[in-house]
């Protein structure tokens, strides 16, 4: 029996990128995909599966977790999160110039 997915709480802690691909890994990764992207949905609101993501950013640099985008409807250059196992992609946060 899968575990059903539970809202996360927000945290502040100092970390660097290995230790943020851990903790989502740990918090996320055990959940088949349509648990984790409900989990990540029900944290983050919207989240984008590769192909979605594809289709509405495109990828200029991969940092895990981070990767820098530029949206492709608005030109926005930005940021965001992704979860390597099941891959989606959440947190879009655009930087304050167009490119």
């Amino acid at each position: 029996m899968a575990t059903k997915p539970t809202p996360t709480t927000e945290i502040s802690i100092p970390a660097n990128n290995e230790t943020l691909v851990s903790i989502l890994t740990q918090q996320y990764g055990h959940f088949d995909a349509g648990e984790a992207r409900a989990a990540l949905e029900t944290a983050y609101s919207t989240v984008w599966n590769e192909e979605e993501f594809a289709q509405q950013f495109k990828i200029e640099s991969v940092h895990p977790p981070y990767v820098t985008v530029v949206e492709l409807p608005t030109k926005q250059r930005g940021t965001a999160m992704y979860l390597d196992s099941p891959r989606f992609y959440f947190l879009f946060q655009p930087d304050v110039k167009p490119v």
